[in-house]
């Protein structure tokens, strides 16, 4: 080889392994980083439902969140209609969806027991309660 194409096959070589470095360094969805996305997302939900004092369980209603693996919602959530409630209630939709897709993506199990529907709401110590 010539004095110009030993250094510059050194440099396409060198290129060639750091550039492939850089793919293996991307991170690869995990079980764990799902489940931590899973959980900023309902705690976000969860403060937005808990931003306002109950004062008055009339100004209040409750819908459910999440998906069971065997089917059915995780729980129950009150939240104040004081709030922007069709955003809210569109965050909780992605929230339901995005934990059904993971149990499949997973493989998730759950103990198929129904999660009892709430009759009412009232307010405790300015804490919205459901009542079951």
């Amino acid at each position: 080889m010539d004095k110009i194409t030993t250094p510059l096959l050194a440099v396409v070589i060198t290129l060639l392994l750091f550039s492939c470095n850089e793919v293996d360094t991307v991170p690869a969805s995990s079980q764990e980083n799902d489940q931590k996305a899973l959980l900023e997302l309902l705690t976000e939900i969860k403060s937005t439902a808990n931003s306002t004092p109950c004062t008055d369980a009339t100004t209040w209603k409750y819908t459910a969140y999440g998906n069971k693996a065997c089917g059915g919602p995780q729980g129950y959530l009150a939240y104040p209609t004081n709030i922007d409630t069709t955003s809210f209630l569109a965050k909780v939709a992605r929230y339901t969806q995005k934990e059904r897709a993971f149990n499949e993506k997973w493989g998730i199990v759950s103990d198929c027991s129904m999660t009892q529907k709430p009759v009412g709401i009232r307010c405790n110590n300015g804490s919205a309660e459901l009542i079951y």
